[in-house]
Parts: C-alpha cells; structure tokens; sequence
C-alpha cells in the first residue's frame, strides 16, 4: 500500500481558495490536505470518500496492515475498513485540533493582522466545525467570552466565511461543551492567566487550574 499525503496545506504564497488561510492556521486552508491510498487488489481504483481524517490515523492503519497489534490505546483509528469499502465512515465522530501557542506571519483570510493563529482548538464533528480562541475564552466573563468562539457550517461553507456562532447557539453551546469535556479529559495545555482575576475555566461553572 502508498499513500500520498501532506502535513498542512499550502504556505503563503499560494492562496487556498475557496478554503480559508494556510499553513500554521486552523481554518480549512491550513488543515485540509490531499489524501491518495492505492493498494492493488484491495482499495477499488478511482472511489472516493469524504469522511473526515487525520494523520495520527495512519500508525494504527499500518500497525493493522502488518497483522500487528498496538500495546496501548492509540489517538487515530485503523482506516482500512474504510479503504476495502467495509464502511463508509469511521467510528469516532469527532476530530480535534490543538495548539496552545502562537504563529506569526498572518494568513490569507486569517482572523487578525498580526498572527497566522492565536492558541486555539478547533474541533470537526460532521459537517460543523468550532474554533475556541483560548485567549478570549479565558480572559472574557460573561457573553464576552462567546467573542472568541467561531462556528461554521462546511457542507453549505467550506470557506469558512459565515460565523454562524451567534444564529445558532444550539450547535455553539453543544460542540463548546465537547471542546470543554475534551480539555479535561486529556489535561490539554492552555494559557494560564497571571491575572488572578480571570481563573482558567475549564468546564462550564467549573474551575481548574
């Protein structure tokens, strides 16, 4: 089996339209890159499918693919089912995204004129995908902190060019709480306020450090 594949999409000098920024951003520009598996006899010739991966995927594929098995709990998911047309999807229903620093050099279409991306964790769960900025999440209170959360609808805009955070609160409020829960549940790193006025929230209500 090959496979073909990137670790990002495209630098700066190349715009990604219709996607959204570029390399070091996690808009559609900067995380969604080509993905080709040829295997002969096993993955049928000229199919294609959409389901949402990533590349932590392909250690546990290829562990798999040698007939081995992992010693521990692995982050990514034994994509050959989905390659041998045994399934149409995989089994986790949400992708995350982390990265607690920054990035200079701003994007095309980024979010601000100073960095390709502020700390941040975006999360993908079928067709919605949310952006948590950590700085405004931390440092906000109230309906201020919701300044920093972006909520985009990639079936109807793959650009990421309508925030549909604040028409539907619903959505916002659900995969915010994934976000949440998932933070607490791996000890993500986050930026820690020196200000003791603004304590790291890291559950709705519920502090931590």
């Amino acid at each position: 089996m090959v496979v073909f594949t990137s670790d990002n999409g495209a630098t700066q000098q190349s715009s990604q339209e219709p996607l959204r920024g570029n390399k070091g951003g996690y808009y559609e520009g900067g995380i969604r890159e080509p993905f080709i598996a040829y295997f002969p006899n096993k993955i049928k010739p000229n199919t294609v499918n959409h389901t949402p991966i990533i590349n932590v995927d392909l250690y546990p594929t290829f562990v798999a693919l040698a007939g081995g098995k992992p010693q521990s709990k692995l982050d990514g998911e034994n994509l050959l089912p989905l390659f041998f047309g045994n399934t149409t999807t995989t089994k986790r229903q949400s992708i995350f995204w982390h990265f607690p620093g920054y990035l200079d050099d701003p994007v095309i279409r980024g979010r601000d004129n100073d960095f390709r991306t502020r700390p941040v964790t975006a999360l993908r769960k079928g067709n919605w995908k949310i952006h948590v900025y950590h700085e405004e999440w931390i440092l906000n209170k109230g309906e201020d902190r919701k300044k920093g959360i972006e909520l985009y609808d990639l079936q109807n805009d793959e650009g990421e060019r309508m925030d549909v955070s604040s028409s539907n609160p619903t959505k916002r409020e659900e995969l915010l709480k994934e976000v949440l829960r998932w933070w607490k549940k791996t000890g993500a790193k986050l930026p820690v306020p020196t200000d003791t006025q603004h304590p790291l929230q890291t559950d709705d209500g519920e502090e931590g450090n």
